[in-house]
């Protein structure tokens, strides 16, 4: 029985096997860490005591993959969709705004979108577009572009965002957002999990991949840190690692070179939101806060400079902004801050040229990630279609 070979088991990874998962081929799913997940990943926090997710995510009803996926793995009722609206502060100035239903824009003169509609028309960066002292930047641009793409306007690529913004639109209630009732791990990678168990799928955790030895365009063996795997003349690999790991395995295949931070503060706390209610903000340190049961979550996209900052001196700038948007008057709680510095490529016309394609110049080796090239940015939904993608690449070989 041939084998499809696959390295990582972060969502990409996850995706692909549940797409082979049911075939006539053998499935092993190999993980360099102790968990699956990758960057979506939950885990008991000793200093919260509480089980929480290293990061928020939002997923869209125009995120089909997604959606599919969660369809597959059974986990439909872990999602809910805690409101329609996405309403907006700016902690700088006091304004505060929302983007709904039916086209999801903020109240401006009609003259003001005439840069919105010129958006990617010439390529360039977002940025180019609108002054960033338009208000159409302010409150709509800037933290969509940031958020969406993990780039700032001024970088990121205005053909990327204005594609994604015609998906997310061309989708009847497309920008509704699904949000997890419980935590990632329990609503995406568990469930998935179970599955591919129940399929016969061979898991191996904390097996980091080393080496490919290549003979002939063809990958004939998998050097772990533990073993070595030869593959057999109908064996295929599916490397669905981030971008830095395929540098070092495959440094032929051109990846992109730089990369956005993304910065997560958990808060424990009582507070009187609605469970799974989050609201966006502008002109402070952080871009959502995020309404969990006894927890306030913030995400900051684009987080380079703020990455680099003392842990404490962080968690006090986003609480101050918290207390600023909920009116909260609480000295600062027990927090975690957790930091990605390498969460995704940075969304910028040049580095968009070096996203390679699922298949490589090696006749049994598939790639798999949020940086291959599949037409989206480096988000859940783009994990899972390269993963899709990779997976329904495997027959055509």
């Amino acid at each position: 029985m041939s084998c499809v070979h696959i390295i990582g088991a972060g969502l990409a990874g996850l995706a692909a096997a549940i797409e082979l998962s049911g075939t006539d081929r053998r499935i092993c799913l190999y993980e360099a860490t102790s968990q699956a997940g990758g960057r979506c990943r939950s885990y008991h926090d000793p200093v919260l005591n509480r089980e929480i997710d290293n990061g928020n995510h939002l997923i869209l009803k125009a995120n089909h993959h997604t959606r599919d996926y969660i369809q597959r793995i059974g986990s439909t009722a872990q999602f809910h969709t805690p409101q329609t609206h996405y309403p907006f502060i700016d902690i700088k100035y006091g304004y505060q705004w929302e983007l709904k239903r039916p086209f999801y824009l903020p109240r401006l003169p009609l003259i003001d979108y005439i840069h919105l509609l010129r958006i990617g028309l010439m390529g360039g960066c977002v940025g180019n577009y609108a002054s960033p002292y338009d208000n159409l930047h302010r409150r709509f641009l800037a933290p969509l572009c940031t958020s969406i793409l993990n780039t700032p306007p001024e970088q990121a690529s205005a053909m990327l965002f204005a594609r994604t913004l015609r998906q997310i639109i061309a989708e009847k209630g497309g920008a509704e957002p699904l949000l997890p009732l419980h935590t990632l791990h329990a609503s995406l990678i568990a469930p998935a999990l179970k599955r591919l168990l129940d399929q016969g799928c061979d898991i191996y955790y904390q097996q980091s991949l080393k080496h490919i030895t290549l003979t002939d365009n063809r990958a004939t063996e998998l050097h772990f840190s533990r073993n070595v795997i030869p593959l057999g003349a109908d064996d295929i690999v599916i490397l669905a690692i981030p971008a830095h790991g395929i540098e070092k395995l495959l440094p032929a295949i051109p990846v992109p070179q730089t990369y956005h931070a993304i910065v997560n503060g958990h808060f424990i706390t009582d507070h009187n939101q609605p469970n799974g209610s989050f609201i966006g903000a502008v002109g402070g340190a952080l871009d959502w806060v995020f309404f969990k049961d006894g927890l306030i979550s913030t995400t900051t996209s684009a987080a380079n400079a703020l990455a680099d900052i003392d842990q404490d001196i962080t968690a006090t700038m986003l609480w101050h902004d918290v207390c600023r948007i909920t009116g909260v008057r609480k000295p600062l709680p027990p927090y975690r801050i957790v930091t990605e510095k390498r969460a995704t490529y940075a969304a910028t016309p040049e580095n968009l040229k070096r996203r390679p394609t699922t298949q490589t110049d090696y006749n049994n080796v598939l790639l798999a990630g949020d940086y291959v090239r599949n037409g989206l940015p480096a988000t859940i939904e783009g994990a899972i279609k390269s993963g899709m993608k990779a997976a329904c690449t495997v027959y055509a070989i």
